[in-house]
């Protein structure tokens, strides 16, 4: 096997784990947001009658939102490890994640067919990996805050 070819089959194993890794992580996103929802709105309806049941509730949802923000950072550090060996690779076997770079730090990409492709300013800022963990981060302090005011 010749170094074109070890290039190829090795970008070609990166895309796979890439592949993998994305869905592992909205899988494992899923899972989490699902309970931590489902949590809030029995914390929500309780909060008003049974306040010591809301504080548990909310403790309990502040400790799931640790292990969901240890696990989608864990996922996304191996995404951008094959991300990284990905690109390692290129230009020689293709340029995808080059690209894909380019139009993340705020370059447009002309495309004959489809026109000027480009990410808007917010939509950068705001990417899944810092959405998301924004979105973790609302949800400990929603519960912290509805502790706090059952507490009081």
């Amino acid at each position: 096997m010749d170094e074109r070819e070890r290039k190829d089959k090795q970008y070609d194993r990166a895309i796979s784990l890439i592949q993998y890794y994305v869905q592992l992580t909205w899988l494992v996103y899923g899972a989490f947001l699902l309970a931590e929802t489902v949590l809030l709105g029995a914390v929500a309806q309780i909060a008003k009658d049974q306040h010591e049941l809301a504080i548990g509730g909310s403790i309990l949802g502040l400790f799931l939102a640790i292990p969901w923000w240890a696990s989608f950072k864990y996922n996304h550090s191996l995404y951008l490890l094959r991300m990284s060996e990905a690109r390692a690779c290129e230009p020689d076997t293709g340029t995808f994640f080059t690209s894909g770079g380019d139009i993340i730090g705020g370059k447009t990409i002309h495309d004959p067919a489809m026109g000027a492709i480009s990410i808007p300013r917010l939509a950068r800022f705001l990417r899944p990996a810092r959405a998301v963990t924004w979105l973790i981060y609302i949800f400990a302090a929603t519960y912290a805050l509805i502790a706090w005011k059952c507490w009081k």
